[in-house]
């Protein structure tokens, strides 16, 4: 049973290791080198959106493995009674796993979309420029809103690694 455990959370670290370490990438890496580059915006916007599509497929693989390690590691702490600052951990590193879950997945398939939709709607841009200017706010506005949940998600990552790093030693 001690090599399950040890396989269990290799796979457990490693996905961390690609969902927290590629999305701080993403965000301190490739989009400010992308926006800092000498490439036409067009070309900006094209490898943002690829490279997102690409780590959102590899994030939502390696989201799901870490939630379903996650929780079979988990049960090495039971049915020994957890008490204590562990107890207050474990409940903590899954609330603000619940927490980062719901905000990862509202940001990209909520506002990601939003943005999307907008963004098509300008570039297909035989909008008044009433119309026009009200849509370049909206987007701005929402890329915004998104950047701030991102920042907060990647916070809470931070936490949730923290945290479990907590858990390995004892108070």
């Amino acid at each position: 049973m001690y090599w399950l455990q040890l396989v269990s959370l290799y796979v457990h670290i490693f996905s961390a290791i690609v969902f927290v370490g590629g999305s701080y990438f993403i965000w301190f890496a490739l989009i400010p080198s992308l926006r800092g580059s000498s490439l036409p915006s067009e070309a900006v916007s094209q490898a943002m959106i690829l490279a997102s599509r690409r780590f959102a497929r590899i994030s939502n693989i390696s989201l799901l493995v870490l939630v379903l390690t996650g929780a079979y590691n988990l049960s090495w702490y039971y049915p020994t009674p957890v008490h204590g600052l562990l107890r207050n951990l474990i409940i903590s590193k899954v609330i603000l796993v619940g927490v980062m879950i719901l905000g990862v997945y509202t940001n990209n398939l909520i506002l990601g979309r939003r943005i999307s939709r907008t963004a098509s709607l300008l570039r297909g841009s035989s909008q008044a420029d009433d119309e026009r200017k009200r849509l370049e706010a909206l987007l701005a506005n929402l890329r915004r809103v998104s950047r701030s949940l991102s920042l907060i998600n990647l916070g809470l990552m931070a936490m949730v690694v923290l945290f479990a790093v907590m858990m390995q030693y004892p108070p």
